[in-house]
C-alpha cells in the first residue's frame, strides 16, 4: 500500500480518512497495521473508530480487542461512548451479556470518581 510509504502521518490520517467508506476488503489488514504504526494516538484512535464498522468482529482475538479498546480511550468520553455502541456486538461476542455489565458498572464506578 502506497500510504506506508509517505513520511507524513497526517498525510496519511488523512488519506485513509478519506478512503474509510470505499476502501476494498483485501485492504483491510494492511490498513489496520498502518493505523496502528500511527504515533499521534489521538489521531490513531480517530482512524480507529471510522473503521470500527468494518473490523471482522467474530475473527479477532480477546487481546486484540483489548488492544482496540486501550487505544480507542485517547478520545473525548463522548467519542468513546460511540464507539462502545459499535462495539456491542463484538463485546457480546466475546465476554457475553456479563461483559457488557461489567463494562457499565466500570464506567459507573469511574463517573462516580468525578463527582
Amino acid at each position: 500500500m502506497l500510504i506506508q510509504l509517505m513520511e507524513d502521518e497526517s498525510d496519511q490520517v488523512k488519506i485513509l480518512t478519506e478512503l474509510a467508506q470505499q476502501l476494498p476488503e483485501s485492504f483491510l489488514p494492511q490498513t489496520y497495521t498502518i493505523i496502528y504504526s500511527i504515533a499521534h494516538k489521538p489521531s490513531c484512535a480517530e482512524l480507529l473508530s471510522i473503521y470500527l464498522p468494518r473490523l471482522p468482529l467474530a475473527i479477532l482475538s480477546l487481546s486484540n480487542w483489548q488492544s482496540h479498546l486501550h487505544l480507542l480511550a485517547h478520545r473525548t468520553r463522548a467519542d468513546l461512548m460511540q464507539d462502545l455502541a459499535t462495539l456491542y456486538p463484538a463485546i457480546v461476542h466475546l465476554g457475553g451479556k456479563e461483559a457488557v455489565r461489567g463494562m457499565v458498572d466500570a464506567m459507573r464506578d469511574v463517573c462516580n470518581q468525578w463527582k
